[in-house]
Formats: structure tokens, C-alpha cells, sequence
């Protein structure tokens, strides 16, 4: 596992050096924005974006996968992968552009017309900065990207956004962060590659792009309108204020997890494309113990403190995300441990098994929706807990089909994750209880973070030599030889 350990933990240290960074400013933006914009606003660009994304997983035609996937990139492949992307991101952002005004009719939203033609451009920027980004993670450039997501995040979001926002710009503000971010992304992640930029290739490669991309596109977009269908229903039934409530809620559900969860997946997919299955074990082993425990102990934390994060991150007005943001935070581990077994069996080139699952889950959410309808904004959320539980199950099935990693070991890593669930919401729901109702909310979350941390660390500690008995654990531990301080590792175990 040497050299791909390294790798991957030098990714994932970055990462983490960027996501810190990216969510504490999240965090301060959401507050600020929340108390300058109203849910309208934040539901017509939560529909613009549901709308744009069902172009979006066909718009760069899974280049940056391939670019990364290809085990050796010849002369001409980088000028395919070009040609390949910014070709059928224009052609999106046509269609976008005609599409926008039937969008509006349908969900009886005018101003989602120029909402959506104007973030179209975003196709044409993407086009451009997967080939670039997608190099520097081929190339191990962790660092550099890590640099780049937030310099663009702090200075389109932060900088732009919130002076439109103060300004008095409405949705604009929202449009204008959301377009100057990727503006600047682009740019700096092009300075930073310095790739070929042009158009001369040669037929095949361009088939290649489009034969890999064509499967993972449309494995996407299932993914896409699983993930998407919720925000389609609400705006559809509910309201653009329904739906600003509902995205509020699924953000907060999902922000501290997702960049973690990125960061894993970014560094994990261009070193497990090049390992066998048992590396490839190794690694989804050690990422699924990190990720899980960490997603576990924060997401069910989330349910307890419920209430104060709402307060204090959003304002008055938000309340009724409340029980949403409970309901959500039940299905944000088991989506991006799936999401984490998703890009192994990419990397293992296992597609069409994945399309399966993928088109079954839909097929049940569809049903869900409809039985769970008449309850609101609650009933849609208790859909997408079922329909993620499920996926995870069946990735993890499919997963221990295809590698074979002893149950033992695989029951135990997954034990240890829930449990550090089950302790956090334990602590943090005495947290919650322990000060007087008179107490500021801040106050109140500041104790409920430290409880959550407290269990996280609690759980970690006695489960460590649980761990120590593990084979990829022990070899962790010779390989990051600090941790054996905290580890102590069995080394008979074969």
C-alpha cells in the first residue's frame, strides 16, 4: 500500500487543510447571507440550479474522470478532452438558454427565466476547468488545488456575493457569487496546469472520451435526479419559499460532511485506478472508517442540535427548517459512504452494476415521493432517508461481491462509525438540556460542538484496539509510524 498511502493521505491532508478553511467562511457566509436575502431568494436559485443540473452530468461528458483514469495520456488527448468538453458545454448552454422560459411556465417562477439563462455560462467556464483541475489531481497536485477551491470560494462567494447581497441585488447576489467563483476557479486552475490549449486530436481519442464519458454521464445523471427530484417536487407543489426553506435545511444536513467527503473521494479515485483489488480494499477500508465516523457522530449530533444551529446560522425566520434539517441529517452518512463505494467501483471500471442500483433507487424514491406527498416538506424528507439507506445498502453488497473483504473486519469498521453516531447524539442531546431555556443559543451550540467533539474522541479511544487487530489498520500504522501512539496494532494477525 506504500506509495498509494502516501498519496492518498497527502491528498487528503490538503483537502482537509482547504475544507477547514472553506466551511468556517461557509459557515460566516450562510450566516450573513440568511439575514440579507429572504427564502425566495434562495429557492429561485435552488431551482435554477435543479433545472441547469439536468444538463450538467452530460455538459463535460465524464472528461475529467477519463482524463484521469487513462493509464498513460498520449500526444492529442488533453486537446480531445478539450475539444470533447467545451463542444457539448456550449451546446448546453444553447439549450439552457431556450429552456429557462418553459422552466419558469412550469414551476409559475418569471424571474427563473434570467436566472437560469444567466448562470448557463457556467457550463462554458466548467468546460474548461475540469481538464484543468482533473490534470493537476492526475498529478497528485493536492496542494495546489487545495489552494484554488479556496481562493475562489473566499473571493467569489465572500468577496462578491455578499457586497451584491449588502447592495440590495436579491438573487443576484446569489447569481453573481455562484459565476464569480467558477470565473476564478478557471482562471487559477489553468495558470496553475498550464495545459495544451487547442484542437487537434486524432478521431479515436476523442471516441474514448465519449465511450467512457456516454456510461458515466448518464450514471451521473440517475444520480443527479435521485439527488435533484426532492428540490423538483417541492418547487412544483410547494412554493419558492417552500423550497428556499427546504434547500436551507438540506445544506446545513449536508455541508459538514460533503467537503470531507470530496476531499476523500478527490484524492482516492486517481490512485485506486491505478491499484488491484486488494489496494483498492485497503483504501475504501481506511476511507469508509474515517468518513463514516466522522459523517455518523456529526449528522446524528446534527439531529440534537437541531434547533440551535438553526438559530444561530440562519435566524428567526428559518425555524421551520427545523424538523427538516432532523429528517435530512438521518440520510447524509449512508449517501456519501455510498458515494465513497460509488468511486471505487469507478475506478474499478464496474459501471454497469452501479447503473442498476442506481436506476432501482430511483424507481423507489419515485414511490415514496408519491406515498409520502400529502405530509409536506417532512414526508419528502423521510423519502430521501429511505431511498439513501437502501442505496448504501446495496453498494455495500455489491462491494463485499466484488472484493470479498472478510465480514469481520468490514462489521466492525461500519460498528464503530454507528456507534460514534449513537454516542454524539447522546451527549449532545444532554448538552442541549443542560443549560437554562434563557441561555443565548449561541452558547448553547458552542457546548453542543464540544459535546459532539468529545464523543467523537471518547468512541476513537476505546475502539482503538478493536482497530489495532485490522490488517490494513496495522499497515497504516507502519506506514504513519506516530499513530502506533494511539493505535496499539496486534502484528500476528495474518
Amino acid at each position: 500500500m506504500g506509495s498509494s498511502l502516501n498519496r492518498t493521505l497527502h491528498g487528503i491532508g490538503w483537502g482537509g487543510l482547504s475544507t477547514t478553511v472553506n466551511v468556517l467562511f461557509q459557515l460566516v457566509f450562510m450566516a450573513i447571507m440568511a439575514r440579507l436575502l429572504d427564502p425566495i431568494h434562495f429557492g429561485l436559485i435552488a431551482m435554477a440550479n435543479v433545472m441547469l443540473r439536468f444538463l450538467t452530468y452530460f455538459a463535460q461528458m465524464g472528461v475529467g474522470p477519463a482524463l484521469i483514469q487513462k493509464p498513460v495520456l498520449e500526444d492529442g488527448d488533453v486537446r480531445a478532452a478539450l475539444s470533447v468538453s467545451l463542444g457539448i458545454s456550449a451546446a448546453c448552454t444553447v439549450i439552457a438558454v431556450i429552456a429557462a422560459p418553459f422552466a419558469a411556465n412550469f414551476f409559475n417562477m418569471p424571474t427563473l427565466t434570467s436566472v437560469m439563462q444567466a448562470l448557463s455560462a457556467n457550463f462554458l467556464l466548467g468546460g474548461i476547468s475540469v481538464v484543468s483541475l482533473s490534470l493537476l489531481r492526475r498529478q497528485m497536485r493536492f496542494k495546489n488545488i487545495a489552494m484554488i477551491e479556496s481562493s475562489a470560494y473566499v473571493l467569489g462567494y465572500g468577496l462578491v456575493g455578499i457586497t451584491m447581497a449588502y447592495l440590495g441585488f436579491g438573487v443576484w447576489a446569489l447569481v453573481g457569487a455562484v459565476l464569480s467563483q467558477s470565473v476564478i476557479m478557471t482562471t487559477f486552475a489553468y495558470l496553475v496546469s498550464r495545459h495544451e490549449f487547442g484542437w487537434r486530436h486524432l478521431k479515436q481519442q476523442r471516441v474514448h472520451f465519449f465511450k467512457f464519458g456516454a456510461r458515466y454521464s448518464i450514471i451521473g445523471f440517475i444520480e443527479f435526479l435521485s439527488g435533484s427530484l426532492d428540490a423538483v417536487i417541492i418547487g412544483k407543489f410547494f412554493g419558492t419559499a417552500a423550497t428556499g426553506m427546504y434547500g436551507r435545511a438540506s445544506l446545513l444536513a449536508n455541508l459538514p460532511v460533503q467537503q470531507p467527503a470530496n476531499i476523500i473521494t478527490g484524492a482516492l479515485f486517481p490512485v485506486i485506478s491505478r491499484l488491484g483489488n486488494q489496494r483498492q480494499l485497503d483504501s475504501l477500508q481506511i476511507s469508509v472508517l474515517v468518513l463514516g465516523s466522522y459523517a455518523f457522530a456529526v449528522t446524528f449530533g446534527m439531529i440534537a442540535a437541531a434547533p440551535d444551529i438553526v438559530a444561530v446560522l440562519l435566524g428567526n425566520k428559518w425555524l421551520e427548517a427545523i424538523p427538516i434539517l432532523q429528517i435530512l441529517a438521518l440520510s447524509v452518512a449512508p449517501q456519501y459512504l455510498s458515494h465513497l463505494v460509488g468511486v471505487t467501483l469507478d475506478a474499478m471500471g464496474e459501471l454497469k452494476p452501479k447503473l442498476k442500483i442506481q436506476g432501482f433507487v430511483l424507481a423507489l424514491q419515485v414511490i415514496a415521493f408519491a406515498l409520502l406527498l400529502p405530509y409536506g416538506l417532512v414526508g419528502i424528507a423521510c423519502a430521501i432517508v429511505i431511498a439513501e439507506w437502501t442505496r448504501f445498502g446495496l453498494m455495500a453488497a455489491l462491494v463485499v461481491k466484488l472484493l470479498h473483504p472478510p465480514l469481520r473486519e468490514f462489521r466492525l469498521i461500519l460498528s464503530i462509525a454507528l456507534l460514534n453516531g449513537w454516542v454524539a447524539f447522546s451527549l449532545i442531546w444532554m448538552a442541549a438540556h443542560a443549560l437554562p431555556v434563557a441561555a443565548p443559543r449561541w452558547v448553547a451550540l458552542i457546548l453542543e460542538i464540544v459535546a459532539g467533539g468529545a464523543a467523537l474522541i471518547f468512541v476513537s479511544w476505546g475502539g482503538r484496539k478493536a482497530l489495532g487487530r485490522l490488517p490494513v489498520v496495522i499497515e497504516l500504522v507502519q506506514r504513519v509510524p506516530h499513530l502506533s501512539r494511539f493505535i496499539p496494532v496486534v502484528r500476528h494477525q495474518s
